[in-house]
């Protein structure tokens, strides 16, 4: 017995057990946490035709944690009676949106573009979400927004007249087009409001004609609550406002092609306005509604009404009857009618076109035109053709073209971007014939660096008369005139830099210079590369770089295009640095291994050489720059050395040779003509270069020197030759190279 009891307990105790946790879980589960989700627009206060940005976000209101959610936007015109839901259409929030807005991970929404409509005072909007099972529902703090109309709005409202038949009270009115282009679909906005200026209701009106051209006029009816389920009781209302509320721009032209004859009579108390109408045109006509506008004795609209003809759709030359009536007690509740105009709103059926588009070629070069071209079928002479050119950054570009007899147009278009476009052609149609849109028709620019134009021939020898004659002719003139000592005494007393002195200065001194030995240990303290040497190199490196881009991309206008800058300055500066590098360092070899000092000095008349015959001859020859060697010289070494730095450049041959070999045509060409100049322009043998010292060495191997020197430039400069030649050229300067050094060895070894 006692075991029996004691299992009924156990038993007991765990039922309980079990539906106390279960009840304690699903109380849990219930347990929700709260949320916050705020609402912004920005700015607070429009014009119409503007929009406003909407945005928020959805949190955990404890821990602050974004919270990815279906959330609702709202909004009213009746302060707060009734509020309308926003959704996505497109890329802006619309009261006829489909799609359902989300947050994002972290919680936000927006900002969202919203384009509201106008109504006279404050639109409010709100954001909230239901909630669900892990957090409560949640609503945002009411948002306010002014929509004003622009200071001088293209629609103005003429006048307007209100009545009551029974509990309903009908507004009438009338407005005018005021502006200068064609407007289409006019709304207006009727706001009631009761005893103590509460609002009541908010109504949408709309013009009984849809299409109005610069000073046409329109009607409009409307009666309280139309907006709503139900109308809203005349009693309650005690005053109302009109405002315009919306319109738009349209290239569209209203169709009044229409002969109207009407009377008016009584019928029972009825009154009647009735007739037949012809269409005059030539385009067909659906839709077709009389609209008619009655006023009183001053001018002020009373009521309008209207009737769709019998039949509604007219082609040209056809008629149809209509008969708009206002039974008798909305005749007399409107005080009575002393005139009326009648008006036609109709749609044209007109016949549909086509336009085509076709780009020529579909890939080209940027700098480049293509010629964009198509038909409008039927064909349609100085038809208006619309070509809109989407750029690779998806902004566009419209252009406007007319068609000939034959419907045929076409544009030559300049793209100013590399990268995919496409283009489309619409037209907007006439009277008769719908406009069209041609689909989009791709084309690609290809950035291509530009080659280097070849020169006139005259040019060379002009270039190259230049170049010596303002670097060693003027030199030489004024060294043997005795001027250039002057001068440079002159320059020595200026209260300036060493380095601007020694710049200024005519070098009536010899590149090769021989020191004693006193000199000779004095040079041993001085650095490999000093400060003024590097910024001499630094310096003649970008006057090279602008002067060779510049060739490159064939002067200007180009020089100043950014797509061919950025391609052009990476590629000549890449040819600049190899060569100042390449020649420095074998400079600093070479003169330590003969026991010879040397140092990189800018060069005034070199510089202004290298400007003007690169920038007016696109054939530079000149040098901003040169190298002096001091140490233990005689003739010989002076010349071998000479022809050692001669050598070295020409070797770089090989380099660029592999450069355009690869693909990297800019950095060949602008290796080849930068190495091939100076080769040549050093080989000249007048002081300050360095061929005076080869020279004076040895006649024949200076003939030699500067006879290859100077036929590699010209054919450089021309591009007579193929590209295998340039590697023949280095392969030859390097054999050359190594039995001078094998020379060098051998003269250095006899003397020990």
């Amino acid at each position: 017995m006692k075991t029996k009891n004691l299992t009924f307990l156990l038993v007991v105790s765990t039922s309980l057990l079990a539906l106390s946790s279960a009840y304690l879980f699903s109380a849990a589960l219930a347990q929700q946490d709260s949320s916050h989700i705020t609402c912004e627009v920005s700015p607070q206060t429009i014009t119409y035709g503007k929009y406003a940005n909407v945005s928020g976000r959805l949190t955990d209101a404890l821990t602050g944690q974004g919270l990815r959610r279906l959330i609702n936007l709202t909004y009213s015109e009746d302060n707060g009676t009734t509020w309308k839901q926003l959704k996505m259409s497109w890329d802006r929030l619309d009261e006829w949106g489909e799609e359902d807005i989300w947050t994002t991970d972290d919680g936000y929404f927006g900002p969202f573009k919203w384009y509201p409509e106008r109504i006279p005072h404050n639109i409010l909007i709100k954001a909230f979400w239901s909630g669900d099972g892990l957090y409560e529902a949640s609503e945002s703090t009411v948002q306010t927004l002014k929509v004003n109309l622009p200071p001088s709005p293209p629609v103005s409202i003429l006048s307007h007249n209100s009545y009551a038949i029974s509990d309903t009270l009908w507004v009438a009115g009338e407005v005018q087009n005021v502006g200068t282009t064609n407007l289409q679909y006019v709304k207006g906005t009727a706001v009631y409001y009761d005893v103590v200026g509460k609002i009541i209701g908010v109504d949408i009106i709309y013009t009984r004609l849809h299409l109005l051209a610069p000073g046409e006029k329109s009607p409009f009816i409307t009666f309280a609550g139309i907006s709503y389920p139900e109308f809203i009781n005349a009693s309650l209302i005690a005053n109302y406002d009109l405002a315009i509320r919306a319109y738009s721009n349209t290239t569209e032209e209203p169709y009044r092609n229409f002969q109207i004859n009407s009377t008016d009579w009584f019928d029972d108390g009825d009154y009647h306005v009735s007739g037949e109408l012809k269409n005059t045109g030539t385009v067909s006509v659906d839709s077709v509604d009389v609209v008619a506008t009655f006023y009183s004795a001053d001018g002020t609209v009373v009521d309008a009404w209207d009737d769709m003809a019998d039949p509604s759709t007219l082609n040209p030359n056809e008629t149809a009857s209509f008969d708009v009536r206002l039974w008798s007690g909305r005749y007399q509740a409107t005080g009575g009618v002393d005139h009326y105009v009648l008006q036609v709103d109709c749609w044209s059926l007109m016949t549909s076109s086509s336009i085509s588009c076709d780009v020529s070629p579909s890939e080209t070069r940027f700098g480049d035109t293509v010629t964009v071209s198509g038909f409008i079928t039927p064909a349609h002479e100085m038809a208006n053709v619309t070509l809109t050119y989407t750029k690779p950054d998806s902004t566009t570009v419209t252009r406007t073209v007319w068609t000939d007899s034959y419907g045929f147009y076409n544009d030559i278009f300049t793209p100013d971007n590399a990268g995919a476009w496409t283009v489309y052609a619409s037209w907007p149609g006439n009277d008769n014939y719908e406009g069209a849109n041609s689909s989009s028709v791709a084309f690609a620019v290809e950035f291509l660096a530009p080659v280097r134009q070849v020169p006139p021939p005259e040019n060379t020898a002009v270039a190259i008369a230049v170049g010596t004659s303002v670097t060693v002719g003027f030199t030489a003139f004024m060294t043997l005139s005795g001027l250039a000592q002057s001068f440079n005494k002159a320059i020595s007393k200026l209260p300036v830099p060493d380095c601007i002195k020694d710049f200024l200065s005519l070098y009536t001194e010899k590149t090769f210079e021989t020191l004693t030995s006193k000199e000779m240990k004095a040079l041993k303290g001085k650095k490999t590369l000093t400060l003024r040497e590097l910024l001499s190199l630094l310096f003649s490196a970008i006057v090279l770089l602008t002067v060779f881009v510049y060739i490159e991309v064939n002067g200007m206008p180009n020089l100043l295009n950014r797509e061919y800058l950025l391609t052009a300055v990476p590629q000549v500066l890449i040819s600049v640095v190899f060569i100042f590098i390449t020649s420095q360092i074998f400079s600093i070899v070479s003169a330590k291994a003969l026991n010879v000092w040397s140092e990189f000095k800018l060069w005034l008349y070199g510089l202004a050489a290298l400007l003007i015959t690169g920038v007016v001859f696109m054939i530079p020859f000149a040098s901003p720059g040169k190298v002096e060697y001091q140490g233990d010289l005689d003739q010989k070494k002076a010349g071998l050395i000479a022809t050692s730095d001669v050598l070295c450049i020409l070797i770089l041959s090989i380099p660029f040779y592999l450069f355009h070999t690869l693909g990297l045509t800019m950095i060949g060409d602008a290796g080849l003509m930068m190495s091939m100049m100076t080769a040549c322009y050093s080989a000249f043998p007048f002081r300050p270069l360095g061929g005076e010292a080869i020279f004076k060495y040895h006649k024949g191997l200076w003939t030699a020197i500067f006879i290859f020197s100077f036929s590699m430039f010209i054919c450089t400069i021309f591009s007579l030759l193929p590209h295998i030649a340039y590697l023949l050229t280095g392969t030859t300067a390097t054999l050359l190279l190594i039995g001078l050094i094998l020379i060098l060895r051998r003269q250095k070894t006899s003397k020990h």
